[in-house]
């Protein structure tokens, strides 16, 4: 398993997104956890080749060691296979994205936009 980075921007007073970029199915690849609970919205994204069966879960963590799936506001979990913005319901202390599915060819950036309204 690998860890990828992931890089925090400002895009304005209240806005920021955080971008992992090169995750992949071949090394079970996780993402570096950001701390966002100080803020109000969450929506995420995920672009790039999806391949066969290609999935990224958003997970969450209270306490940094111990992560959970995350949900859209109907309860579903974030298992996402296709590059649909989608509202975060959770608001935990640590967001991580992790590929979960998918081939030798899946490669994803995850988008996660977070903003304070």
């Amino acid at each position: 398993m690998a860890t990828r980075q992931g890089s925090v921007s400002n895009l304005d007073e209240g806005t920021y997104i955080v971008v992992w970029e090169g995750l992949l199915q071949s090394s079970a690849d996780v993402g570096t956890e950001v701390a966002l609970a100080h803020w109000g919205r969450v929506c995420v994204q995920v672009v790039g080749t999806f391949s066969t069966g290609g999935e990224v879960t958003l997970q969450g963590s209270n306490d940094g060691t111990t992560w959970g799936a995350l949900h859209d506001p109907q309860g579903t979990d974030l298992a996402i296979q296709n590059s649909e913005p989608l509202e975060v319901r959770e608001n935990p202390r640590y967001i991580r994205p992790s590929v979960t599915g998918g081939d030798g060819s899946t490669d994803l950036d995850v988008y996660l936009l977070v903003s304070k309204a």
